[in-house]
């Protein structure tokens, strides 16, 4: 089976259809009287008729939801019905992801539910929001375990408060940053997941039905796009289905695999070989703002000098000032001076409480 990795795909997003363009084959909306399942006879009261405006149903692990909403167009307002489309609507092509190619698929089987009725060209042309792009790369559960804490550490110290949920559980390893309805385009709600132990737990009937492989070890991230404005910050114009599948997976890519980087993480310090060092010393200059980054103190590289004079024997001193000589000259440095002190006054505090 293919997986398609490491290529961006279309997982879920809503459509919205205007009202004169669907026709109700349901109850959506329409007043329900509660009557006696053996004669039919209406029971009776005082309450208001009951009236449902939607319907969500789970079908062999496929979950589909439509509603009858009232969208706001700026001072005007529309009735709308509303559709949940996600790619497990493809069964056993679930990981193709949602695409121009295999949308008609989609579309059919939306129809065959017998709850909603629309043309295919209407469905295209149906506005559309709150769309995940997922991407999946190979990966087992302890490797996307330590991929999550490496993230969850990076993250900036004023960014933290997004940091939703971190899991490392038997059904579950991932993190999230931010919620689905508090995201904005430059703190959008970011996903990372464990694709396979997801099928193997909450996915479990779906996987049985369809993929019917267990254990498989692929991690997933997922980027959502919750608003138009969200597509409008990488300049990408999208108001309709029909213009979210017509973007590249190129330019999906390029969008969205740096997006944790570029709103959440610290950025890491650039090392220049604007002196000339040869290969031995850049190398070493490069592992010295690794370590800073990582929140070393000069206590850190200190210790280095005095691993060195006693696991060497017969050490000069002058071998050993020149070591610490080097050091020293390596983290004089104002691209990490800053970070450097804070570093240092951590270590001190660090080494009175522990």
């Amino acid at each position: 089976m293919d997986y398609y990795l490491r290529i961006p795909k279309w997982d879920s997003f809503r459509v919205e259809i205007p009202s004169h363009k669907v026709t109700n084959k349901s109850h959506i909306g329409k007043e329900l009287i509660l009557s006696e399942k053996e004669n039919g006879n209406v029971v009776g009261g005082d309450e208001s008729p009951l009236v449902k405006m939607s319907i969500a149903e789970v079908e062999k692990g496929v979950s589909y939801k439509f509603a009858r909403t009232i969208a706001q167009t700026g001072l005007s307002s529309e009735e709308r019905y509303t559709i949940i489309v996600n790619a497990k609507m493809l069964g056993k092509d679930y990981f193709e992801g949602i695409n121009e190619i295999n949308i008609k698929r989609v579309y059919d089987y939306i129809i065959s539910r017998g709850i909603l009725d629309f043309s295919y060209d209407d469905f295209l042309d149906g506005y559309v929001y709150d769309a995940d792009c997922c991407y999946d790369v190979e990966a087992g559960p302890d490797v996307w375990n330590a991929l999550c804490s490496r993230v969850k550490n990076s993250v900036l110290h004023e960014k933290e408060k997004y940091i939703n949920h971190f899991t490392n559980q038997a059904s579950n390893v991932g993190l999230a940053l931010n919620t689905r309805d508090a995201s904005t385009p430059t703190a959008p709600f970011i996903k990372l997941y464990h694709k396979g132990l997801e099928l193997d737990s909450n996915s479990y009937e779906f996987n049985a039905e369809y993929i019917k492989q267990h254990g498989l070890k692929i991690g997933r991230m997922e980027y959502n796009f919750k608003r138009r404005k969200h597509f409008e910050y990488f300049g990408l114009e999208i108001k309709t289905l029909r213009d979210l599948l017509s973007i590249g997976t190129g330019v999906l890519k390029e969008v969205v695999l740096k997006t944790i980087s570029r709103f959440y993480l610290n950025k890491r310090i650039q090392v220049r070989n604007n002196t000339k060092l040869g290969p031995q010393e850049f190398y070493i200059k490069y592992l010295i703002s690794f370590a800073v980054e990582k929140g070393m103190g000069i206590d850190f590289f200190m210790r280095c000098v005095n691993e060195y004079k006693t696991h060497t024997e017969d050490v000069e001193y002058s071998q050993v000032n020149r070591l610490k000589n080097y050091i020293t000259k390596s983290l004089d440095e104002d691209i990490w001076k800053q970070q450097l002190e804070q570093n240092s006054a951590v270590d001190e505090l660090f080494t009175d409480f522990v």
